[in-house]
Order: C-alpha cells, then sequence, then structure tokens
C-alpha cells in the first residue's frame, strides 16, 4: 500500500503466509515520516483479510511519561475497546497507546482466570452449552473469556486429540471435521481482537516496523550499529535488537545497545523483559537503553543500567576512545584511555538503506 507523508512515498508490502516483511523507501524521504496506514494481514488459506489501523512516525520527540496514577485511572475506565477513543481524547492519550494498555490489561485478567475456564465442571458447563445450540462466540462473551480460547478448548474435548493437532486445527480450521464446529471456530477467530494466530502476526509485523524506525533514525544521525540478525550471524546469544558499533551518551548514561519494544511499558511487561532478555544484555555488553514506543509508567525508569524512553532521544552524545594505534593492550597495566564527546547532528538527512 503506497502512502504519502512528510513529502515522501513509501511502499509497504506484508506477507503472512510466507512470513517476509518488504518495506522500499523513494530516494527523497525527509527525516520526519508521518505516515496512517493499514496493514492488510491475508491467510493464504481462507478468503477472509484481517486488517488493522496502525499509525506509524518517525518522531523526533518523546512523549511524556505515563504516570502510575494516570495508568491506574486509565486502566479503571478501560472496560472494553469501545472506551478508547472517548479516554484517548479525556487523557490526551495517543490511540495507539490505549489500544497497547487495553491488551495488555485484557491478556493480564485472561492470565487471572484461565483456571477456572479449565476446570472440568466449567469444561463440563461449556460443552453442555454448545451441544444445546449456544454458539461458542456467545459462551465467550457470557462468562467473559476469550472466544478464541474457548474454541480451543472446546474443539480439545470434542475431537479428544492431543494438544499440537490442536494448534494445527487452530491455524487450518478447514480441516476440522464438523461443519458447526468448523464455522464457529472460524468466527471465533475473526472476531477475537486480542488472541488468535492473525493478531499474534499482527503484533509481530507492528514490532518489525518499530524495529526499521529505529534502525532508519539511527542511520539518519550517523550512528553505526549492527543488528540482532548481524550478531546471531557471528554466533552472539541473547542479543538485542541493535548493538552500538560505538557507545552514545543519552541524559548522562553511556549506552551499548538499544531494544525496540512496540508496546506499553507496565509493570507485569516490564519485570518479564527484564528477567528474560534485559539482565542478560546488561551483563553481557553493558549499559542500554529500551525503546518502548507505545510509552510506560515513569517510576519504572529506576535501573542505573537501563534508560526507559519513549522514543529516540533528540541529544545524543556520540563517544570515542581516544588512542593513535591499536596493539594488544594489557589493561591492567594500562591507565585508563580519555574519553572525548562529541554532539551529534540531529539534522541530517543522509540516511542510506543496507
Amino acid at each position: 500500500r503506497r502512502v504519502h507523508g512528510g513529502g515522501s512515498s513509501c511502499l509497504f508490502f506484508f506477507s503472512c503466509s510466507a512470513d517476509t516483511f518488504i518495506f522500499s523507501k523513494s530516494e527523497k524521504e525527509s527525516t520526519v515520516l508521518s505516515a496512517d496506514f493499514r496493514l492488510v494481514i491475508a491467510n493464504s488459506r481462507r478468503a477472509a483479510t484481517v486488517a488493522v489501523s496502525l499509525t506509524a512516525s518517525l518522531r523526533s520527540g518523546s512523549n511524556f511519561n505515563m504516570r502510575l496514577q494516570v495508568y491506574a485511572s486509565l486502566c479503571a475506565k478501560l472496560g472494553s475497546r469501545a472506551d478508547i477513543e472517548n479516554l484517548s481524547q479525556q487523557y490526551k492519550v495517543s490511540y495507539d497507546t490505549l489500544v497497547s494498555i487495553y491488551g495488555q490489561k485484557y491478556q493480564e485478567e485472561i492470565r487471572k482466570t484461565q483456571h477456572i475456564h479449565k476446570r472440568p465442571q466449567a469444561i463440563r458447563q461449556y460443552l453442555q452449552w454448545y451441544d444445546e445450540g449456544q454458539h461458542i462466540a456467545l459462551i465467550a462473551e457470557q462468562i467473559g473469556y476469550s472466544s478464541y480460547l474457548l474454541a480451543r478448548l472446546i474443539l480439545e474435548h470434542k475431537l479428544e486429540v492431543g494438544k499440537q493437532v490442536i494448534s494445527q486445527l487452530m491455524k487450518d480450521p478447514s480441516r476440522i471435521p464438523e461443519a458447526r464446529l468448523r464455522e464457529e471456530v472460524v468466527t471465533c477467530i475473526e472476531e477475537d481482537a486480542n488472541y488468535s494466530p492473525y493478531i499474534d502476526r499482527i503484533r509481530r509485523l507492528t514490532g518489525l516496523e518499530y524495529e526499521y524506525i529505529l534502525m532508519e533514525k539511527l542511520r539518519n544521525r550517523g550512528i553505526a550499529f549492527s543488528t540482532e540478525d548481524d550478531l546471531r550471524r557471528r554466533g552472539s546469544f541473547k542479543t538485542p535488537d541493535i548493538k552500538l558499533e560505538v557507545p552514545i551518551g543519552v541524559h548522562g548514561r553511556v549506552i551499548h545497545w538499544i531494544e525496540s519494544k512496540a508496546m506499553f511499558g507496565d509493570e507485569y511487561t516490564h519485570a518479564k523483559h527484564l528477567e528474560d532478555q534485559l539482565r542478560q544484555y546488561v551483563n553481557r555488553h553493558g549499559s542500554g537503553m529500551v525503546v518502548y514506543w507505545f510509552d510506560f509508567i515513569e517510576s519504572l525508569n529506576c535501573d542505573k543500567d537501563i534508560l526507559l524512553v519513549s522514543d529516540l532521544p533528540a541529544e545524543l552524545v556520540q563517544i570515542h576512545r581516544m588512542r593513535s594505534n591499536y596493539e594488544m593492550i594489557d589493561w591492567t597495566q594500562t591507565p585508563a584511555i580519555p574519553l572525548t564527546l562529541s554532539p551529534l547532528d540531529s539534522t541530517r538527512t543522509d540516511s542510506a538503506l543496507p
């Protein structure tokens, strides 16, 4: 889909069935690109498509960082997706940020109640309602549960097959032998805006898009870096999205790596990232920075080794090691090498695609 914004045009193409991601740009693209476009995600095994509106921009400034009280107030009022637009206007919070907050809140509620719906007596009740003619999606709405997860649960007990087979059937419902069950499973997959394989693909593509935005911002600033793929080809393990070839200074902190997160940074999500990824990055590469593109709770920005931001800061300082040659050095016998700081030009537009 070709979109225009900021005096430039881009061509976006996403093919989920082949797991490809293609992004071609015009040569005259400006530093700041603002585009409101649609990701169209099509499954080759069915005619229906899922279209999700997404606003993406190569922004030059940071959003405000959300206070915990504001976040708690939003969560209390965010009962459904229908509330997002009004709350966005009321709190002056971006629509995409509220979509991310709602999705994470919904998943947390599912995690807390999932054990209830998997109890034998609950499953017997759901199967009875289904056998009486109730639609799986209506049962899910009645009990306040994900229609996709309920369809999976009913499918598992109706067919009496293993979870691996169920996963394959949920990806390709056309293989479900019973007509009514097949149609209702397809409906549940299409109508569930928080779970299902299609939603997972949308999230994955959104993450890829914002990784590209981060890389383009760094190129526009003349900052050399290696990508996650570059590091893996060199045999590295537990790799961040961006490893800087030369560290940069941000808000008085030395940054060796950058991780891109196309989501809102809440307490649960950030704690999970710390445990699964970020601590390992610090141990291997030193201090770094996480970009939560859809904002984060301000009080989480308290780690001396990990800086949280909602965009690439406008003011960066590149750190140069000064030495006339690069012979092998015994660092235990060598005094510290002096560091010099040079400001980066934030107005550069001579970006080049790899």
